[in-house]
């Protein structure tokens, strides 16, 4: 009766609607103690856990910082707050996910945040290549690949050993210098690769790209320059000016900054309507914000989710929206 946009047809939909109302029963100040409640439980259960958990978060601060220690409860303040001020956007992308798989995925990762539950992310965890579920793309065959993020090219040669070398041509975006060389070193013997040291935005701009201070191999791309020792600026550009062939698949992983390559890649989205593979765990309300911007500029879509990573943190999960041609 809380939520009548939810209907409860299964123990599933009513393991969503019970977190739902715990959540809508809390006051942040309670759910804030309920978080740090479950990691000092967790800490009794396993102290190397727990150390990892903290240090995870110490290292790469995408999602706040957190040493009990200082008493710094800053990620699990983030965490709380997006739980609960988008409580009907979290009930809205799980009616919207189109297969069961995808609706119990985000039922792990919600039991993650709130109860540090990394049992039932081991159920749903896929093992097979992120970015590439062949239950949503079979074949590889004169595909256009765009890799907006692309590291070391991880993702363009999980590609070639599912597919082959049968693409049409394959574009990679990495605008962080630490990645450029191990990334050209990986992909040299392929044809038909375009690689390009600018970062993917909504439009052309000048950015400027922020360094983890543990880890120079993860970046932030903020449209706004400042000056900053460990920054520089990169260019921004649009995709849809910068690729003219029609886009089969769209691969993004670029830091949080993943709405802004998607807006940049308006057109492509609406005219070609390729496969999108979105990192979606570089900010705890990011998954209903994809969501929000894909429906935005093409209604059509369907989204799937699916879930690649370790299991005391789920940091690694993939949105895919995909719609017929």
């Amino acid at each position: 009766t809380l939520f009548p946009q939810l209907p409860v047809r299964n123990s599933q939909d009513a393991h969503l609607a019970r977190l739902a109302a715990f959540l809508r029963r809390q006051t942040p100040e309670e759910l804030l103690a309920y978080l740090q409640l479950r990691l000092r439980q967790l800490r009794e259960e396993n102290e190397q856990n727990y150390a990892n958990y903290c240090s995870f978060y110490h290292n790469l601060p995408f999602w706040g910082t957190l040493d009990p220690d200082t008493d710094n409860w800053n990620t699990l303040q983030w965490r709380a707050a997006a739980l609960q001020s988008r409580l009907e956007d979290w009930i809205d992308l799980y009616t919207r996910l189109a297969d069961h798989a995808s609706r119990q995925t985000l039922l792990a990762l919600l039991e993650n945040w709130i109860n540090l539950d990394y049992r039932l992310p081991a159920q749903v965890r896929d093992y097979g290549c992120p970015y590439f579920d062949l239950d949503r793309i079979s074949h590889g065959e004169d595909a256009v690949l765009v890799d907006v993020g692309a590291h070391k090219g991880e993702t363009v040669q999980n590609f070639v050993k599912l597919f082959g070398e049968r693409y049409r041509s394959i574009y990679c975006y990495e605008c962080n210098p630490n990645l450029l060389e191990p990334l050209q070193e990986a992909l040299q013997s392929l044809e038909r690769i375009v690689i390009s040291t600018s970062a993917a935005g909504s439009q052309r701009s000048e950015g400027e790209l922020i360094f983890c201070p543990a880890n120079d191999n993860a970046t932030s791309v903020w449209i706004t320059a400042s000056s900053s020792e460990t920054s520089e600026l990169v260019s921004v550009v649009p995709l849809d000016e910068e690729i003219a062939e029609p886009v089969s698949i769209l691969k993004i992983s670029v830091c949080g900054m993943e709405e802004e390559v998607l807006k940049g890649a308006a057109n492509h989205i609406r005219e070609d309507r390729p496969l999108l593979a979105l990192a979606a765990f570089y900010r705890y309300d990011q998954l209903p914000d994809l969501m929000d911007t894909v429906l935005e500029i093409c209604p059509d879509y369907r989204f799937y989710l699916r879930h690649y990573g370790e299991n005391l943190i789920m940091a690694d999960y993939v949105l895919y929206a995909q719609c017929d041609r």
